[in-house]
């Protein structure tokens, strides 16, 4: 849509981070963003689009521009649109206001929970020097496409610029971010260009318990969970998120995290992933990749695991009910033969056993180190057993009490 529309649709503004100063309008300079909010019997939902983020509807569902990719301050101001509004691409947000990620969510927070609240967030590296605000209600955070970079091109060949690329009819030609379209072929939907970087020493977000929290365009990196601490159970599951609430990934990496459980992401209340992949990630104890606890349900659609490492396997269901879908979960059909109601895990190669997927008699837990790519000399099948690599040595897992015991178990 153009001008006119977006001139017809005046933002309002709703709350200003205490303690700075209320901007004007002039000074907001807020970009646009494709964005539609359809309202419906007093109440309003919002889709973002071209990112096929999943709808959140609410009371009242409002915006975040996060335009810097700094750590610390930052006014923040949320508006609501009164009707749909045709608005450019997120990637234009860098530079338009010095509202972080970390000021955002607090703002976000502040809210009642029968709001949804969308932070679009700019382009570029985050360096968290500490982990961001625990998210407790109906948030979103959308990350935004990598700007593009010159082709590669003789910079003496009389068409050419210094540093590469090559001007045709007075124009730049631009391609996008290598590394994140290599990533695309990995699963992910679309290149990604904000990175939320923990720097190897903290736990880059934590949701609450009874949040609903979806995740869209995101690279998270060097997250660490590696902590066992009586005060806080959460400091060691979950190297890059620990979710006690619904989480929804769409396009969204993790990699290179650490955590004694749950190398990338431990989740507790329900998860869904798809076009997402989690690749070098370790756990000391298990589930280098995924951690879903006791009670809890994970749907993974086309995403992709590799090269996550632990002592128990590469994805770890316990006691939960799990389905892996979609054409990334080429070895499914080999987890459990003959329509059993176990989890639906794909696996290929546990660093014990000969590479087969684990499963106590009562189908409680399941393990396995990836959705995809390679196959130990086990040949990625299945089996039943009741002793499950996650117990530590000299005892095994008992389906009826659902406990690690003394023994050997049977």
């Amino acid at each position: 849509m153009g001008a006119a529309s977006a001139s017809s649709v005046a933002p309002r503004t709703e709350v200003v981070r205490r303690g700075q100063p209320r901007p004007t309008r002039a000074t907001l300079r807020l970009p646009l963003l494709v964005l539609a909010l359809a309202a419906s019997a007093g109440a309003e939902s919002v889709t973002l689009q071209p990112s096929g983020l999943t709808q959140l509807s609410s009371s009242r569902a409002v915006l975040i521009l996060a335009g810097s990719v700094g750590d610390a301050g930052g006014t923040c101001v949320a508006v609501t649109w009164a009707q749909s509004a045709g608005l450019p691409p997120p990637s234009s947000l860098d530079g338009r206001n010095d509202c972080t990620l970390r000021a955002a969510i607090e703002l976000a927070n502040t809210m009642s929970p029968s709001t949804s609240v969308t932070v679009l967030v700019a382009a570029g590296r985050i360096r968290l020097q500490s982990s961001l605000p625990e998210a407790t209600g109906r948030l979103q955070i959308v990350g935004s496409a990598p700007p593009p970079e010159p082709d590669a091109g003789s910079a003496d060949d009389g068409g050419g610029i210094a540093g590469g690329g090559i001007v045709g009819g007075g124009e730049l030609a631009t391609k996008p971010n290598l590394a994140a379209s290599a990533e695309k072929a990995a699963g992910l939907s679309s290149p990604v260009g904000t990175i939320l970087d923990g720097g190897g020493a903290v736990q880059i977000l934590r949701t609450g318990a009874g949040s609903e929290v979806h995740l869209n365009t995101l690279q998270f990196e060097r997250g660490s969970a590696d902590q066992l601490l009586d005060a806080d159970a959460r400091a060691g599951a979950g190297g890059c998120v620990n979710s006690l609430g619904a989480l929804v990934l769409q396009n969204v990496a993790m990699r290179n995290c650490k955590a004694v459980n749950g190398g990338a992401l431990a989740s507790e209340g329900g998860l869904e992933a798809s076009k997402s992949v989690f690749t070098h990630n370790v756990a000391r104890h298990c589930g280098g990749g995924i951690y879903v606890a006791l009670g809890s349900k994970a749907h993974l659609a086309q995403c992709h695991l590799e090269k996550c490492h632990d002592a128990c396997g590469r994805l770890m269901i316990r006691d939960a009910s799990a389905q892996a879908a979609g054409r990334e979960a080429e070895a499914r059909k080999r987890a459990l033969p003959g329509g059993s109601a176990a989890p639906s895990i794909a696996t290929n190669r546990l660093p014990e056993e000969g590479g087969e997927a684990f499963v106590d008699a009562s189908g409680a837990i399941a393990q396995g180190p990836s959705l995809v790519g390679g196959q130990a000399g086990g040949g990625g099948k299945a089996r039943r057993r009741r002793q499950v690599v996650g117990c530590d040595a000299g005892t095994f897992f008992n389906p009826v009490t659902r406990r690690c015991e003394a023994g050997a178990g049977r």
